[in-house]
């Protein structure tokens, strides 16, 4: 491939350059959904905002922000919704709430491309929605009344029916 400089005095640089151009025809590939809240395998919405992470992979030309969506309609947040990141192996959408839920499990979706067109299969999950607050039923103490330097261990019994009870 010839490449040709020229300067505004008519002086003139010529070179020629071999490049390899491959193809792209594979498709990438959306392997996990899930949220940061995710307990035993399964993703939770909370309230406040969440983090939805999907994972892909791709061995060709690449993929990022332009190239994918998530369907957050079940939510009120669109059907196209681009993700706020993406590095070589997820994309990351960020500040996702869902006090909109109409339901206690909502579906999301995520369509995504490589940057010369070849589709992903949509990959859909379901997220639980966890609108329960945690409730406290009692607290105890290792000790009645301590002295200074004393250690007191104290003891929660505390419940949440809906993903659990983070330690």
């Amino acid at each position: 491939m010839p490449i040709t400089a020229k300067n505004n005095l008519g002086a003139e640089y010529k070179i020629i350059r071999k490049i390899s151009l491959g193809t792209d025809s594979k498709s990438p590939e959306v392997t996990g959904l899930q949220t940061l809240n995710a307990v035993n395998g399964q993703s939770y919405f909370h309230l406040g905002p969440n983090t939805v992470v999907a994972y892909i992979t791709e061995t060709g030309s690449g993929f990022g922000k332009e190239t994918v969506t998530a369907d957050f309609k079940s939510i009120g947040r669109g059907s196209a919704v681009p993700p706020a990141k993406c590095d070589k192996v997820a994309c990351y959408w960020e500040n996702i709430a869902a006090p909109n839920a109409q339901s206690s499990s909502v579906p999301v979706t995520v369509n995504a491309a490589d940057y010369v067109g070849n589709y992903a299969k949509p990959y859909a999950t379901r997220f639980i929605v966890d609108k329960e607050k945690p409730a406290i039923k009692s607290v105890e103490s290792s000790i009645k009344c301590a002295v200074q330097g004393e250690t007191i261990n104290f003891y929660l019994n505390a419940s949440d029916t809906t993903s659990g009870i983070y330690r």
